[in-house]
């Protein structure tokens, strides 16, 4: 091969390497597209773990949801018992009550009754020992009732205060009639039984005569 062939082909190959050169990517730029590959990448896993924490959130809002529900639920059930248990009790509670009010009428009854005994005749009068007996069993059946008076006010169940009040149908049932022109007309003149509170309610309702004269209404 003659010097300018050789001469002709070593210039085309330097242009050659001078276009290759021209073309080529510097190493910076390389590791720039690779990081810029990288980070598309890391943003499409974000994107697929944000998807996925977003349904697993909805998810979890919907078995909150039906917990709180739940929860609800059960509250109301609880109110409900307790309502339900504390109406039982104080059922309970008003039956003991007025069974210890019979207790109370049956001492008061008594002791009404032997206040008021007296011999059948002149010719039999009362000689010491059974005025003391008696006397006795007076003082013991009023310490009684005033016990079980004192366990029903413990229990705020307290009588009523009706002599002389105008009748009230809410808290009173009159049983008979008495004219008094002395006094106001419809009010209460004689207790029969006496009327009870528990706290604010009515336990018992009073038992009493009221001052009306014949023929006329007054409550």
């Amino acid at each position: 091969m003659d010097e300018i062939r050789k001469d002709e082909l070593a210039s085309r190959f330097r242009e050659f390497l001078d276009e290759a050169d021209d073309h080529s990517v510097p190493a910076e730029s390389i590791d720039l597209f690779r990081l810029f590959a990288e980070l598309t990448a890391l943003k499409k896993e974000v994107q697929i773990e944000s998807r996925q924490l977003k349904a697993a959130l909805d998810g979890f809002q919907e078995v909150f949801a039906l917990l709180e529900k739940n929860n609800r639920q059960l509250e109301e059930e609880l109110r409900a018992g307790r309502r339900r248990g504390e109406e039982m009790l104080n059922a309970g509670r008003k039956s003991v009550f007025l069974d210890l009010l019979d207790i109370y009428d049956r001492l008061t009854a008594g002791l009404k009754a032997m206040r008021n005994l007296e011999p059948a005749s002149f010719l039999f009068k009362w000689c010491g020992k059974e005025r003391a007996a008696l006397d006795a069993v007076k003082q013991g059946q009023e310490m009684t009732r005033r016990r079980v008076l004192d366990i029903l006010v413990g229990y705020e169940v307290r009588p009523m205060t009706v002599m002389d009040r105008p009748f009230d149908p809410k808290i009173m049932r009159a049983v008979g009639r008495l004219w008094d022109k002395d006094r106001q007309p419809g009010t209460v003149v004689e207790e029969i039984k006496n009327g009870f509170w528990w706290g604010e309610a009515v336990l018992r309702l009073a038992e009493v005569k009221i001052n009306q004269e014949s023929g006329k209404n007054y409550g």
